[in-house]
């Protein structure tokens, strides 16, 4: 089976609520508006379980059955202008990938990188947003996913994290855009289809939809081929 996945997370709670952890998709309350936790800075947060904003119950794990393939991640800083210590109008946050204990992008030297910065694969694609935030657009190598998707293996646990180098106030959000934001789209493998991208993976062929289904014809035609090579059974027959 393949199916395809993604999720959106967005750090924003009711104004009125303690906490900042929610299992879910928080449902804003007008009468108390909605507020955006503070940011630590320099700090990673996994938008699945960093407990920040929508989180689930759960790691992202992969079971022995799965086969994961991330191809696209996304992300929009929204800091809000004429806060004290927070916020100067441009994209300043960055969106990684973590498989296991490793982050990705490194640099060819093997030092950390940030991750991708938001100005070049921003979520939603805005421009020309009201309120002084610099226009940005998706950059062309950006525009239909990542140019390399990265594979998560079974049994492998990922996350995909948000990081604000500068940090971020807590303040009460206004509008859409002033909500950090952070997105993960993939394809999710399973069974008889993660038993394949496998195969492929390690005969170095790039795991894709169409390369597994393109594997899956030639074993029907190569079982076709062996069963019409093999004589027809010979013996009595019965007549009616």
């Amino acid at each position: 089976m393949i199916r395809r996945q993604a999720y959106e997370w967005r750090n924003a709670v009711p104004a009125d609520h303690t906490g900042n952890y929610f299992l879910g998709h928080p449902v804003f309350n007008p009468s108390t508006g909605v507020r955006s936790p503070a940011i630590p800075a320099g700090k990673y947060i996994d938008i699945f379980t960093g407990g920040y904003g929508n989180n689930l119950d759960n790691t992202a794990d992969v079971r022995a059955t799965q086969f994961i393939i991330i191809d696209a991640i996304a992300g929009w800083d929204g800091t809000k202008i004429g806060i004290p210590g927070g916020g100067n109008g441009k994209q300043s946050a960055f969106i990684g990938i973590r498989v296991e204990t490793t982050r990705y992008f490194q640099n060819p030297d093997g030092s950390l990188q940030e991750g991708l910065p938001t100005s070049i694969i921003p979520f939603p694609d805005t421009l020309g947003i009201p309120g002084g935030i610099e226009s940005v657009f998706t950059f062309e190598d950006f525009a239909d996913g990542l140019p390399t998707p990265v594979y998560i293996l079974p049994g492998q646990t990922w996350g995909i994290e948000f990081l604000l180098p500068d940090g971020s106030p807590a303040y009460t959000i206004e509008n859409d855009y002033e909500i950090h934001r952070a997105y993960v789209k993939y394809l999710l493998l399973e069974d008889s289809d993660a038993v394949v991208a496998l195969k492929l993976l390690m005969d170095g062929i790039p795991v894709s939809v169409e390369n597994i289904n393109r594997y899956k014809r030639s074993l029907v035609r190569q079982q076709l081929y062996l069963d019409g090579a093999n004589p027809i059974p010979e013996g009595t027959r019965r007549l009616s």
